[in-house]
């Protein structure tokens, strides 16, 4: 990229600043606070000097949101929707947007392209800056409360890609002109994703609280349950093996012995007697009545 700038048409000239993550203005650097990366940004580039720049990606990172998080390490996904911001920096200035509302019950002109819908401006025409007056309100503690809010709503985004530039420059050959080259190194980088395993115990947490929404039980009432009737089917089982060996001990005892009816002839105890039974060894009775001699 080379410029070359006419002094004749211009009265004043900033040095230009280069963003590779394709933000639009400088604007970004003051939004997103500090503490924050400036990979893939440099600026001054200013007239009559030559850049010579090389890029290369280091990492792209994508971890999971989670809303539980502490705030420094939440992050948002922006999906490209209609009447939604599609970054981060879409989300502040909207935020920043609904600020200005605030004070001077107006929209900033440089902030209408997020006015989702036009009728919105019905009530929030564009700003008159000479009748906007709002001089120390931007220090003020509501001010201060209203930005650290914007901050928690606007996380950064979960896929975050860093860059590495090497930038050399030298004197242009013309006092009048910027030369910019842009190169790209190896395009090996490092790629981390964080992905979500479940473990036993959260396993059982998000199973209880299903049930426990869904059906109003909780984990110890399916225990309780489970317990009861694992002890009935116990009882059962155990009543019926004990039935079982309570009539097999029974026919074992009576194995090979007459049992007593209305229409048999003797008493139980002969009929029971061992000595009665015709193929049983012994004194056996005679079955015609009569008495061995």
């Amino acid at each position: 990229m080379n410029i070359v700038y006419n002094f004749g048409n211009v009265d004043d000239l900033d040095c230009m600043s280069v963003d590779v993550h394709g933000r639009p203005s400088d604007e970004t650097r003051y939004m997103l606070g500090n503490g924050r990366a400036n990979d893939g940004y440099f600026n001054q580039l200013c007239i009559g000097d030559t850049f010579e720049s090389t890029i290369e990606i280091r990492a792209i990172t994508t971890i999971l949101p989670d809303p539980e998080a502490p705030i420094e390490q939440r992050c948002q996904i922006y999906e490209q929707k209609e009447n939604s911001p599609n970054s981060e920096l879409d989300c502040l200035r909207r935020c920043r947007m609904e600020l200005i509302r605030k004070l001077c019950n107006c929209t900033a002109p440089s902030l209408s392209n997020f006015v989702y819908d036009p009728k919105e401006l019905n009530n929030y025409p564009l700003c008159d800056y000479g009748l906007c007056e709002i001089g120390n309100s931007t220090e003020s503690k509501e001010v201060k409360e209203w930005d650290i809010k914007c901050r928690g709503q606007c996380a950064p985004e979960c896929t975050q890609t860093r860059y590495e530039l090497t930038t050399s420059h030298k004197t242009a050959l013309h006092p009048q002109e910027v030369q910019l080259t842009l190169s790209w190194g190896a395009f090996e980088y490092l790629r981390l994703i964080q992905q979500e395993r479940w473990s036993f115990t959260k396993f059982l947490s998000q199973i209880g609280g299903a049930t426990g929404v869904w059906l109003g039980l909780s984990v110890l009432s399916i225990v309780q349950f489970l317990t009861f009737l694992l002890t009935r089917a116990h009882k059962k089982v155990s009543k019926r093996k004990q039935t079982g060996v309570d009539s097999v001990n029974y026919n074992n005892n009576n194995y090979g012995n007459r049992r007593t009816s209305e229409l048999s002839s003797g008493t139980a105890h002969e009929m029971t007697n061992p000595s009665n039974n015709p193929l049983g060894g012994g004194i056996a009775k005679n079955p015609f009545g009569g008495k061995r001699k």
